[in-house]
């Protein structure tokens, strides 16, 4: 088969791909709307947006398998622009998908070290990683490590693997528990065993194939989710239709309320985080640590290594890493304007003086998941609210800004609520972490079992050893996920600079 052949095929596929699914999105969307229209309640439309994140899942996984049937992982061809949408799918996966937006939101300039150490990975991954992985021959990190530097260091690389993939389940597994107890209301432990079910029977649906295009797919639908809502917020707050254009002015009208809420004594200076002044949260040095430790973690993911570098030749290599600095350079981008726009939200939300009876439904949807708390306890209610409010001696009626702690993990999920738009997209973007998140997460389970020697692309015993493995890890991961250990964006980061 000729080149042009095989690049035309992959085409076609991933065109087909990513009309299948469009179309699958499509339907389950217009059933939803048209069910809203004959007044079925809104926790049975949140159903049906699991129901779509879950059956966009499968399908990726199944499309995965047919497209890597009887074929050699190392000879399906992909164009590089299609391994680099695979490889920003990869390294931003569920978990930096959801938690993001909130880092910033919590942090303000700080949490801007996190989005510049995922996009400086990719330039590692470009300059220097890409030229060099495609040309040792190996199919594996470790089996790269055994060539260059010996079995000894192999088996340090191996325990470093298994650490790091394990933390990075964890975050997958704790961003589709808290996504799935919002679209199902059920307890967070619950929603993550039922994210853990979900990832299991995705991986043995796919087995361990490798191709891009599912990857590719899954990513342009993880950033059209995305920046719709950013882009609507950003058109009716500025009139632009750019996230990243209306930036700055949100930015300019967050300090402007900060000052006004400082003046009116409805927030607490000692505890106020001023989003535009750097450097609170860390110092100069934990900052740049942070950067450079993501950074290396990008361009030593195991999976990402395996997929996208070794396979291909070096050139192609490196144009991937380019692609997917541009792509993901979008989400990337539009993430700090997303927090940005809910940050203006809340502001505004205290600024007026907002009574805590009459507070938006969404500070109590996500109360009722440990995600939102009210003078110190979650806000599980108005009476709940009241209560640990009138518990305070200077509490008034108007909730001020101390008196409200938002989780990071809900910033970018909440956004659609926050800002008042359509449920539906608000859906859309749920289905869509919750699928990014159970499709991302083999990576970690395909690096544990080359670890381990295993293939679920076996037969017999090896097969049946390989999903053993992932049933375990799966386990172990969603009893620590339920713990919540930290945040989704903290336990991914581990995972990265570990």
């Amino acid at each position: 088969m000729t080149s042009e052949t095989g690049l035309a095929r992959v085409g076609t596929s991933l065109a087909a791909l990513m009309l299948a699914l469009l179309c699958a999105a499509g339907a389950m969307l217009a059933l939803m709307a048209a069910a809203r229209q004959v007044g079925v309640m809104r926790a049975q439309l949140d159903a049906g947006y699991f129901a779509l994140a879950a059956a966009m899942a499968l399908l990726m996984a199944l499309c995965a398998r047919w497209l890597a049937q009887g074929r050699d992982h190392r000879r399906l061809a992909a164009p590089p622009a299609d391994r680099g949408l695979a490889l920003a799918a990869d390294t931003i996966s569920g978990a930096f998908f959801l938690a993001l937006s909130g880092v910033v939101f919590a942090w303000g300039h700080d949490g801007l070290s996190f989005a510049l150490g995922l996009g400086a990975g990719y330039l590692l991954l470009q300059l220097l990683i890409a030229p060099a992985l495609p040309a040792s021959g190996a199919r594996s990190l470790p089996e790269f490590f055994v060539q260059r530097y010996g079995r000894f260091v192999a088996v340090l690389a191996g325990v470093a693997i298994i650490v790091s993939m394990a933390a990075f389940l964890v975050a997958q597994l704790m961003a589709g528990g808290i996504v799935g107890a919002r679209l199902l209301g059920l307890d967070y432990q619950l929603a993550v065993a039922v994210a853990g079910a979900l990832l299991v029977v995705c991986f043995v649906a796919r087995g361990m194939a490798a191709t891009p295009l599912v990857r590719a797919a899954l990513f342009l639908m993880m950033l059209i989710a995305f920046l719709a809502p950013a882009v609507l917020i950003a058109l009716g707050r500025s009139g632009l239709p750019l996230p990243q254009a209306a930036y700055g002015d949100a930015l300019r009208q967050i300090r402007d309320l900060e000052l006004t809420l400082l003046e009116q004594e409805l927030a607490d200076p000692a505890v106020m985080v001023p989003m535009l002044t750097p450097f609170l949260e860390l110092s100069p040095l934990n900052f740049l640590g942070i950067v450079v430790g993501l950074a290396a973690g990008v361009a030593a993911l195991p999976h990402v290594l395996s997929r996208h570098l070794l396979v291909p030749p070096a050139r192609d290599a490196r144009w991937s890493a380019v692609w997917a600095l541009l792509f993901a350079g979008l989400f990337l981008t539009a993430a700090p304007a997303l927090a940005a726009f809910v940050k203006l939200s809340v502001l505004t939300l205290v600024s007026e003086k907002t009574a805590i009876a009459e507070l938006p439904a969404w500070v109590f949807s996500y109360g009722k998941l440990g995600l939102v708390e009210i003078c110190g306890r979650a806000a599980t209610g108005v009476a709940a609210a009241t209560a640990a409010c009138s518990a305070i001696p200077d509490a008034g009626n108007a909730l001020r800004l101390q008196d409200l702690a938002l989780s990071p993990d809900m910033i970018a999920l909440a956004a659609p609520e926050i800002a008042g738009l359509d449920h539906a997209l608000f859906g859309w973007l749920a289905a869509a972490i919750l699928a990014a998140a159970m499709v991302t997460a083999d990576g970690p389970l395909f690096a544990l079992a080359s670890v381990f020697g295993l293939d679920a692309r076996g037969t017999g015993g090896a097969r049946a050893a390989a999903y053993l493995l992932a049933i375990a890890t799966v386990a172990l991961a969603g009893l620590a996920a339920a713990l919540r250990p930290s945040t989704v964006l903290i336990m991914a980061t581990w995972a990265f600079v570990l």
